[in-house]
């Protein structure tokens, strides 16, 4: 690990025990792969954290003790163990100086809540939901810097294939491509990737079929890769040969409410505000038979995660915020359009984190 990253890494540390305040909380415990991938900067199956305002205690099954000793730094104590989570859980509860201790419900099994509340011991497990989301929606310059070269990629790389793609293509001679070249770039799928075409293409995660694709039929790939802990997720919508009038209509106007979102909104606007643009003028241009899918998701570790767009929140547009914007349209047996780009929030609005490709 560079000094670099242990530098970032102490940062993170700090900036969420300073929550720990107004959250009413002497402690936390964190359970999710992804938050302990964020405070710790390693990325192992089995483990749990435990940080307080003094100590961080970062217990790791005993198969993945080494590799995670190898790349741990001295703030962090790291143990092993080998039987059940919960019994080591106990022990460093009944062990560390505080009382209060935050967790965030969706990442705790009823059985191993059960287990804590009932071990005996003084401190008492607090429900914080979202527990870490202040912290992580909000990108340090090299996190971002991580995005775009995992965004940058991936769109490299759907755009490969949409050059190579042909009428006698199959969507699954597409994703089969896809997961080839993935391997290539020494990368991981952050998901499964979806592949649609014609009618199919009107299901927003459709199965990819043995179907030749044809001449004029909407083609969707959404596609994200995993690169040095950090995802992307991008969506482009192309045909092969000339569309329809109509069909050329639909992904321009699909295709000018993302490039407008971009250009609309400003740091301190409402995401709630941005999600509802986005669903009326996708509404709006494309029509009111469409199904509309949600307008965006926050990304970094994880593909989804904090802040959510839509018209519901409540949640302003901070500096440092890394997003996706996914308008899109499906028309229910004739097809759909959808494209996803990631973009961050700098001083003044929303700047793309790749290339946008023209669609006049």
């Amino acid at each position: 690990m560079s000094v670099a990253q242990l530098r970032e890494i102490r940062s993170r540390i700090e900036h969420f025990r300073q929550a720990f305040h107004r959250d009413e909380i002497d402690a936390a415990l964190l359970l999710k792969r992804a938050d302990i991938t964020y405070f710790t900067g390693q990325s192992v199956q089995y483990s749990a954290l435990l940080v307080t305002s003094r100590r961080i205690v970062h217990l790791v099954h005993a198969t993945e003790y080494e590799f995670a000793r190898r790349r741990n730094f001295r703030e962090i104590e790291l143990f092993p163990f080998s039987g059940l989570l919960e019994d080591s859980l106990q022990e460093w509860l009944d062990q560390l100086p505080f009382t209060r201790c935050g967790f965030d419900p969706v990442d705790m099994n009823v059985q191993l809540f059960g287990f804590l509340e009932q071990a005996g011991h003084l401190v008492r497990m607090i429900p914080k939901p979202a527990l870490t989301s202040a912290t992580r929606e909000i990108k340090s310059r090299g996190e971002t810097k991580a995005l775009a070269r995992c965004a940058d990629m991936t769109f490299r790389l759907i755009e490969s294939l949409v050059a190579d793609a042909r009428e006698t293509n199959t969507e699954k001679w597409l994703v089969d491509r896809l997961i080839q070249r993935t391997a290539s770039l020494k990368c991981i799928p952050a998901f499964n990737p979806i592949v649609c075409s014609g009618a199919n293409s009107a299901m927003p995660h459709a199965q990819a079929g043995d179907d030749k694709i044809g001449r004029g039929a909407f083609i969707i790939i959404d596609y994200g890769l995993i690169h040095q802990n950090y995802c992307s997720d991008i969506a482009l919508t192309f045909t092969i040969g000339r569309p329809s009038v109509l069909k050329r209509r639909v992904i321009r106007s699909v295709w000018s409410v993302l490039t407008g979102a971009i250009s609309r909104f400003r740091t301190g606007d409402s995401i709630g505000d941005l999600g509802a643009w986005i669903h009326t003028e996708t509404d709006q241009r494309v029509g009111r038979d469409a199904y509309i899918t949600p307008p965006g998701h926050g990304i970094g570790i994880e593909v989804h995660e904090s802040p959510f767009i839509h018209s519901n929140s409540n949640k302003k547009l901070r500096e440092g915020m890394v997003f996706c914007l996914e308008p899109g349209v499906y028309i229910p047996g004739w097809g759909g359009a959808r494209f996803e780009m990631p973009v961050r929030v700098n001083r003044f609005g929303l700047e793309p984190l790749v290339r946008l490709p023209s669609h006049d």
